[in-house]
């Protein structure tokens, strides 16, 4: 059975119906419409990412110049400063009057906080996503993510961090084996497919991938591939409630064959990468390997009608039928936005990296100039040519070497030598007109960094400036945590509730054990009890000198509560152990510090029955986590292994 296209009608059907390819039309329109502006844009956030990598000139243009990449030596401190851990999510109780329902809230919420560092933290790489959008957001002004939830590689074949499991070994077979079947086992194209066939046999053999069925998937889209198709948003904040977004992604030829199980349809426009990774260029089929050719996909998500409409560029049908996504969060749209710098009425307003690209030209500038200036100013000789020395012996005297001795040069009788060679002065060299000190200054006052925290201390500084300028550069770094933080709150909250909604309880007892607490009804209600947040400044890289001081002054504290605690429970005074608790646990949120009192005590058996966290259950064997209703993979290898013998 040869491999289908998308545009192969059924029996008694017409290719495309006329509703559907005027609707197609129209999409492309606007987001035609749409892209114009924001290619214009986004040319500039190519120079900056060009900028951070250290090319700052194309071709010819850079012979010559001092470069030096201050700018990517600014984003390499100030990320660490601002995202530098996997962010710690926590869970907890909100307060209510009545206490009779704090025991199942209280395992509730420790349940969904192992499920949300687990599945979004861990397996989805949210670190890793975090790190990359941060980096978005210095560079090109805005990072996105795209947060979804897993379960069938059909429900959303155009995610990019997918799932690595068996079916994608699987897919890739079917694919391979309906494409040798075309080749009718004659070209030398039928013999490669046939060797690609048994490396996905032996691996599947192998087993090297654990099987996993389903989980939350977290994508990192560049800024220019989000294209909101709404003229009324003005800001990252209203995005959210726009009528339509559209999502571009660009994908090879096989990928399209193994997530659709399709050939493209007739007439897609093929492309391939230009030099800048950020563009692509049409290109003919001769070029590359059809396999490794670009199209592009366009996701279409309109809130208008709570559709998705999934398109491609060259074509006038849907490549998958609209579907309205049954489980999303409370917002509707699967985006985040990390935006770390904002304007007012603007939606992309310049970023950290635009802002100092042309204090870098300047500072490059000098630098060339300056050495521009010092070659020139080399010791240069000249000599009377007039005394009749030829052109040979001129060159003899320049190009002697340590062991030349005697050099023979014509001059007239009596004549001095010395007279014939004379010196040419200096060009005057103002150090100052090429100091960059001022340059300097300002980067670090836009970029928010000091010298010191890039290893190297330019100005020698007093502790009490220093202090001050640590205080300063620690205020502008706490808002970008700030940003970060509610950023990554937002998308804690959405992934719970597609977890909620989605992950089966039999899949959070194994991950967990018995004792988790999952709701199958009315989980709207129950996670409305619940309170999600990121643990203050746990992104953040660790000031371990604050983090000593901040120690020694907390301690003799933490020492005296555990004294009156001993004592009131030897003397059976309930009251006066519970007061004791919560007075530490108060001191611990005034200096800040992401400690619970209850852990700091040895608590085991805390208040409204909540149980204290005990160790995670033992990793499950790979035979554990074989997807429900789907045979196991020996069974699936032994029926894929049969099809190629059979061919052959």
């Amino acid at each position: 059975m040869a491999i289908e296209k998308f545009d192969d009608p059924a029996p008694g059907e017409s290719p495309t119906p006329t509703d559907e390819e005027a609707h197609v039309n129209r999409l492309m329109k606007r987001i035609l419409a749409f892209k114009k502006p924001l290619k214009e844009r986004a040319k500039t956030w190519i120079e900056a990412r060009n900028y951070a990598d250290g090319d700052v000139a194309d071709g010819d243009t850079d012979k010559g110049l001092v470069l030096v990449n201050l700018i990517g030596s600014m984003l390499e401190t100030i990320q660490p400063s601002i995202y530098a851990k996997a962010p710690e999510i926590s869970v907890e109780v909100d307060d209510r009057i009545s206490t009779e329902d704090y025991p199942l809230l209280g395992k509730f919420a420790l349940t969904l906080e192992d499920a949300l560092n687990v599945f979004l933290v861990k397996d989805a790489k949210l670190k890793k996503r975090g790190k990359s959008s941060v980096r978005g957001a210095l560079t090109s002004t805005i990072g996105f993510v795209k947060v979804i939830y897993q379960r069938e590689k059909k429900d959303d074949p155009v995610i990019r961090n997918r799932i690595n499991d068996t079916q994608d070994n699987l897919e890739q077979i079917e694919v391979l084996i309906k494409e040798t079947q075309d080749a009718g086992g004659i070209s030398a194209d039928y013999d490669a497919q046939m060797f690609e066939m048994k490396q996905q046999l032996a691996a599947l053999h192998a087993k090297v991938e654990v099987v996993v069925s389903e989980g939350l998937v977290v994508d990192n889209l560049s800024a220019e591939d989000l294209i909101i198709l709404d003229a009324s948003v003005r800001d990252i904040d209203e995005f959210p409630m726009a009528t339509e977004i559209a999502h571009e992604i660009k994908m090879t030829v096989g990928a399209f064959k193994q997530q659709f199980g399709k050939a493209p349809p007739t007439g897609f426009r093929k492309y391939i990468e230009t030099t800048t990774s950020d563009e692509v260029a049409q290109a003919e089929a001769k070029d590359v390997d059809e396999d490794d050719q670009l199209m592009i996909i366009w996701e279409v998500w309109s809130l208008k009608d709570n559709t998705v409409y999934t398109l491609c560029d060259g074509v006038r049908q849907y490549i998958r039928k609209p579907y309205q996504p049954a489980a999303l969060g409370e917002q509707w749209y699967p985006f985040f936005g990390l935006q770390l710098r904002r304007v007012d009425g603007k939606k992309y307003p310049k970023s950290m990296v635009e802002q100092l690209m042309q204090l870098q030209d300047e500072y490059i500038t000098r630098l060339t100039r300056a050495a521009a200036h010092r070659e020139k100013n080399i010791p240069v000789r000249i000599i009377n040519k007039a005394s009749g020395a030829s052109d040979t012996e001129i060159s003899a005297i320049n190009n002697r070497t340590i062991n030349t001795e005697v050099v023979g040069v014509t001059m007239n009788a009596g004549e001095n030598a010395q007279n014939m060679l004379g010196f040419l002065p200096e060009i005057p060299y103002n150090p100052q007109m090429y100091d960059t000190s001022d340059i300097l200054f300002n980067m670090e006052k836009v970029g928010n960094t000091q010298d010191a925290a890039s290893g190297a201390i330019r100005v020698a500084k007093t502790a009490t400036e220093a202090e001050i300028a640590s205080a300063g550069q620690a205020g502008r770094t706490g808002e970008s945590l700030d940003v970060i933080e509610d950023w990554l709150t937002d998308i804690a909250i959405y992934a719970s509730q597609l977890l909620l909604l989605n992950m089966p309880k039999e899949m959070i007892i194994k991950r967990f054990g018995n004792e988790a607490v999952w709701p199958e009804l009315s989980k709207k209600d129950m996670f409305g009890m619940v309170n999600i947040g990121i643990r203050a400044g746990s992104t953040s890289k660790p000031n371990k000198m604050r983090e000593r001081d901040q120690w020694i002054q907390i301690l003799p504290e933490i020492q005296k509560g555990l004294e009156v605690y001993m004592g009131a429970l030897q003397s059976n005074n309930q009251q006066l152990a519970t007061v004791t608790v919560n007075l530490i646990d108060e001191t611990l949120k005034r200096f800040d510090e992401k400690l619970d009192a209850k852990t700091l005590l040895g608590i085991t058996d805390l208040e409204n029955g909540m149980a204290a966290p005990g160790a995670l259950q033992p990793e499950l064997q790979e035979e554990q986590l074989e997807p429900q209703g789907m045979p196991p993979v020996s069974s699936l290898v032994q029926m894929l292994q049969q099809q190629p013998q059979t061919m052959q």
